[in-house]
């Protein structure tokens, strides 16, 4: 009882590309680029000393009349 082909094939494709970013410098180069565009993000983002963030606030009131504090 063999795997099916689609399974071995696609385990195949994962050791091969497990295989490349082990064994060449494309990993790093892709490491590098991504720090480099994280940096560049932080410095070019506007940022305010006081954001103007507004929170959406709901108040839920029910009124109970007759009852006691314990039962509310």
């Amino acid at each position: 009882m063999g795997e099916p082909q689609e399974n071995g094939s696609r385990r195949n494709l994962t050791t091969r590309i497990v295989r490349v970013f082990t064994t060449s410098q494309l990993s790093v180069l892709f490491l590098i680029i991504s720090l480099l565009a994280g940096a560049v993000a932080l410095v070019y983002t506007s940022r305010e000393e006081d954001p103007q963030i507004v929170v959406p606030v709901m108040d839920v009131l029910i009124e109970y009349p007759g009852a006691s504090s314990e039962e509310v």
